[in-house]
């Protein structure tokens, strides 16, 4: 594994679009911004997908309603109405349950989170053997893909870390087979420094 300053696109988006993200019958493709379900495309409305590639990208945080509506409408002012069809719109779409959710979980009084199981495939549907190479943030767990993964703040990045002191292009990672269920980084926010702690382990 090797770490550096990073600053192509090319590099993110060719290691972003390798991985795909299977949700029970589902699979999510977040590169090409698809749902399929089976050989089908499940379609989605633009807000609709951004919702759940949101709640996928943070589980298993719930997120708040305000949250979520400073996401998907970063520029409009929007009441809870507007995230409530949103959120419909998706469980139709995943034919869930908002009773018995499998998905997308409401949590009474704050908002909303990402109850299903994730694993991991390659873009020719195989499954990522082992314990795929992986970030921990917080409470997330993001996963790598072989090859060059860029890091930072940047909307275009491999892996999107929005915290004190991580630069727009933090960190690139390249993960090669020998690597594969190696936690490679660990970002812990550091309150007392206001900053954010970068851990290594081999």
């Amino acid at each position: 594994m090797s770490t550096a300053l990073g600053t192509s696109k090319q590099v993110a988006k060719g290691a972003r679009g390798r991985l795909k993200l299977r949700l029970g019958e589902f699979v999510l493709d977040p590169d090409s911004r698809q749902l399929f379900r089976g050989e089908a495309e499940v379609h989605l409305q633009p807000k609709v997908f951004e919702l759940l590639d949101l709640l996928v990208r943070s589980r298993p945080k719930a997120l708040s309603k305000r949250h979520i509506r400073e996401q998907l409408w970063p520029d409009t002012v929007v009441g809870d109405a507007s995230l409530t069809v949103a959120v419909a719109e998706l469980r139709a779409a995943l034919d869930d349950d908002a009773k018995e959710p499998r998905f997308v979980r409401t949590v009474y009084g704050f908002g909303y989170a990402f109850g299903g199981e994730i694993d991991a495939e390659t873009a020719g549907g195989a499954p990522l053997t082992g314990v795929a190479p992986r970030v921990l943030w917080e409470r997330r767990v993001i996963p790598l893909v072989e090859g060059e993964n860029v890091l930072g703040r940047d909307e275009d990045v491999t892996v999107r870390i929005d915290a004190p002191g991580v630069s727009r292009r933090h960190a690139r990672i390249r993960v090669s087979g020998a690597e594969a269920g190696r936690v490679l980084l660990v970002f812990r926010s550091s309150p007392e420094a206001g900053s954010t702690m970068t851990e290594h382990h081999g």
